[in-house]
């Protein structure tokens, strides 16, 4: 009787854990989802307020993901979704969190870097992304490009809506000057 109990307490405990792992990530790209990045960045935000840290938000938008979805179909912006995904989580396995914000747009959370070693992940980032081939139906996709906009606590923020808020103008700006490269808050 005691080890059907222990199995059953197991077998629950094991799908209390795969609930709560669904319930952060998305299902899509299998990167933490919004509701937890908003977690995740007010006690990263609280951490480096409390070790006087730097602490610092990547926006990233896939640029015209539309076309991806209207030219191959959807199936197609789900695969480069999920090849972008993936490369940013492999990029900052050791070092932050990737979530994804919503549609095409990314969130990469940074903690204890500099604006300077920020702005070189960025790069790199953006770089192996470029580098990405994804294939649809058996042909390659057209190469992706990704904007990036980099905010920094406390330059740019000292709440999670205003860093998000000032990575995401750095956003609109790397769009607005011709997309493909990374941008740092004013």
């Amino acid at each position: 009787m005691e080890i059907i109990l222990e199995a059953i307490t197991e077998h629950a405990d094991f799908i209390e854990e795969q609930s709560h792992q669904e319930s952060i990530h998305d299902s899509l790209t299998q990167l933490y989802n919004r509701h937890h990045l908003e977690e995740v960045l007010e006690r990263e935000l609280n951490r480096a307020k409390g070790y006087h840290l730097c602490l610092e938000v990547v926006m990233i938008d896939i640029d015209y993901f539309k076309v991806f979805n209207d030219t191959f179909g959807h199936d197609a912006g789900d695969k480069v979704l999920q090849a972008v995904g993936q490369c940013l989580q492999k990029q900052v396995e050791q070092i932050g969190s990737a979530f994804r914000y919503g549609g095409e747009e990314l969130t990469l959370v940074l903690p204890d870097r500099s604006l300077e070693e920020t702005a070189e992940f960025a790069e790199q980032v953006r770089q192996e992304v470029k580098n990405l081939e994804v294939h649809h139906q058996g042909q390659q996709l057209a190469p992706v490009t990704i904007s990036l906009g980099v905010a920094c606590y406390p330059m740019h923020g000292s709440t999670p809506r205003e860093l998000i808020k000032a990575a995401d103008v750095a956003l609109y700006q790397a769009k607005k000057q011709g997309r493909d490269r990374v941008i740092l808050y004013p």
